[in-house]
């Protein structure tokens, strides 16, 4: 078995960071990327279309935002999120913000014996603070540790979730059951079950 996975990435208006992002997903050997696009005015749209045309294995989709919507009604979050979902191919899903890298020799650290039964697999999160300084929180009971499920199954039963009107503030959910969000969760893998 290889895992093969698809990185889903939301960008609005991020020109500054789309050169970075491609080469580090190139030379990661990511299968499939899945860029969304909410209306760029800055380029990044059409960068993200010539990256296209070089690479078979990029996808760009675009979702016009309403002027103004940015974390407010109509925002939805979530529907772009689940989109991204429905337009990868690959068996793993990799949600990764544009301003984000991952290891070169990522999916050689992953498990691919333990992942035949993974649903979800979390990775903690490390916060930068001004200057690119790391903040030590392993003493903060609030923001250490901070696991964040990045990396799921493409499962019809998993799609994003939230409680709020717009879509916010959302989180996995497995046949309609929360599964992710909040901090401190020492869960690292969740097993399939049918």
């Amino acid at each position: 078995m290889s895992v093969t996975i698809s990185a889903n990435v939301l960008v609005r208006n991020e020109i500054k960071h789309v050169d970075a992002f491609v080469r580090n997903m190139i030379d990661a050997c990511i299968d499939e990327v899945v860029f969304l696009d909410g209306g760029s005015s800055d380029g990044t749209y059409e960068r993200l279309l010539e990256y296209k045309v070089k690479y078979s294995h990029i996808r760009v989709l675009h979702w016009e935002q309403p002027k103004g919507s940015e974390y407010k009604q109509g925002f939805n979050e979530v529907a772009r999120r689940n989109l991204m979902i429905e337009a990868s191919s690959m068996d793993w899903c990799l949600y990764i913000d544009i301003d984000e890298r991952i290891p070169v020799d990522f999916k050689s650290k992953l498990d691919e014996k333990a992942m035949l039964s993974a649903l979800l697999v979390a990775f903690p999160r490390y916060h930068f603070w001004r200057n690119g300084i790391r903040v030590d929180m392993s003493d903060d009971k609030v923001w250490y540790p901070d696991l964040n499920y990045r990396l799921f199954r493409r499962d019809e039963r998993l799609r994003f979730a939230s409680r709020d009107a717009n879509g916010l503030h959302n989180y996995l959910s497995y046949k309609k059951k929360r599964v992710m969000g909040g901090f401190n969760k020492p869960k690292a893998v969740m097993l399939l079950s049918s």
